[in-house]
């Protein structure tokens, strides 16, 4: 008689059941940020926000800059028309004052608007009798030089301390002087400075042609 055969099968207790269940794995399998990638995101960032605050103080500093140097410009052109004008004169003695723009290094950060009234008619700016109008600069903004082409040369020259620009009845053309006794030059140029280095000029003619670089 044939002994029956039997095979025990043993169960497994152990079996790791949550690889059976999709949502427990779906868990297992997400992980955080390490903190080196936090650290590498926060750099990025960081050099991110530096460079757009950065070009926009840039871009600000250079329209603050054309804006300055715009004003220059339109106080040369209103001290023109005021000369061609005569403008706020009532006798005839003040029919032929000048009007005009001083600058100088010695006060790099502002310039004055004037009418030539001393009675001295010298198409100079002598004191703040003759002072119409003190136009500061914004901060940190300034004269960075100041100069001229001389007819007799023709050489641009950069070394005088003051300029003076000047528009007087019936002409239109400007008295351009860096002293009082000396001549007219042909053209003068005022170059102007940003706190960050940026530079713009402002240049007259002696026709009156007045433009901003």
């Amino acid at each position: 008689m044939k002994k029956l055969q039997t095979t025990n099968y043993k169960l497994q207790t152990n079996k790791d059941f949550t690889s059976l269940n999709p949502a427990k794995r779906a868990r297992s399998n997400l992980t955080g940020f390490t903190l080196v990638e936090i650290l590498i995101v926060i750099a990025i960032m960081v050099v991110f926000t530096s460079v757009v605050v950065f070009r926009h103080r840039d871009f600000s500093n250079s329209i603050e800059l054309k804006n300055t140097a715009y004003d220059i410009a339109l106080a040369l052109r209103e001290t023109q028309v005021f000369g061609i004008s005569s403008r706020g004169t009532d006798t005839v003695e003040s029919f032929f004052y000048g009007y005009g723009v001083n600058f100088s290094t010695a006060t790099p950060d502002s310039y004055i608007s004037f009418v030539d009234s001393a009675g001295d008619n010298n198409l100079w700016f002598d004191d703040v009798t003759e002072e119409l109008k003190k136009i500061d600069f914004p901060n940190g903004y300034k004269i960075n030089e100041l100069c001229f082409t001389p007819a007799s040369s023709g050489i641009e020259d950069c070394a005088p301390p003051t300029l003076n620009v000047l528009f007087r009845r019936p002409e239109v053309d400007a008295i351009i002087k860096t002293t009082e006794t000396g001549d007219s030059a042909t053209s003068a140029r005022i170059e102007i400075i940003s706190p960050s280095g940026k530079v713009a000029n402002v240049r007259v003619y002696e026709s009156g042609q007045i433009s901003v670089e």
